[in-house]
């Protein structure tokens, strides 16, 4: 089904890492291939940097405990044409592990539950990532297991927080600035009604 605000929470989290000095690559409703050659892209430059930065915000799912992002270009025939059909986030992180003394921060806004659990061979959502490489932040918009809420205005409701959350602190991307988005959803989630 189609979500409502990733086109917007991209723009948004582009201005304000661009506020902050960060090069930015944007890349929005993608294909597979597109995708593919973006994250490639952003794993070659990363000599370049000391800190590096995926954010996504869209669909994601886990199959066979890796997770993927699901671009534009879904086919969602059987189990081997969808993993086919995705990019593997576990393919990023197998990425950066080659680039010691980085680092790596991945924000996925994305529902960590599976539209296609009851099919043989999904499990639900997002899964926990096992050793991730030295250096590496993960920041999940939602539990295992549940959907990110996509928000009432112009902005997924993860989003919103983190966009105000990098802006207000005093050392933005730390793990506690991170820990603090997640705090502060799970209590918007409980005012308006969604936990």
């Amino acid at each position: 089904n189609k979500l409502n605000n990733p086109r917007n929470d991209a723009d948004d989290i582009e201005h304000v890492l661009s506020s902050l000095n960060f090069d930015v690559r944007k890349v929005t409703d993608t294909n597979l291939i597109d995708l593919q050659q973006a994250i490639n892209t952003f794993l070659k430059e990363l000599d370049e940097y000391a800190v590096g930065l995926l954010f996504y915000a869209g669909h994601g799912m886990q199959i066979d405990g890796k997770n993927y992002l699901v671009p534009i270009d879904l086919e969602t025939c059987d189990k081997s044409k969808t993993i086919v059909s995705c990019y593997s986030v576990n393919s990023f992180l197998d990425g950066v592990s080659s680039y010691k003394g980085k680092t790596i921060i991945c924000i996925l806004d994305a529902c960590r539950n599976n539209p296609f659990a009851s099919n043989r061979g999904f499990s639900a959502g997002f899964v926990p990532f096992t050793n991730p490489p030295k250096g590496t932040i993960i920041a999940y918009s939602t539990s295992t297991d549940c959907t990110a809420f996509d928000g009432q205005e112009s902005n997924g409701l993860y989003t919103q927080v983190l966009k105000d959350a990098i802006l207000s602190a005093k050392f933005p991307m730390s793990p506690l600035m991170l820990c603090h988005t997640a705090v502060l959803v799970q209590q918007a989630e409980q005012e308006i009604g969604r936990a």
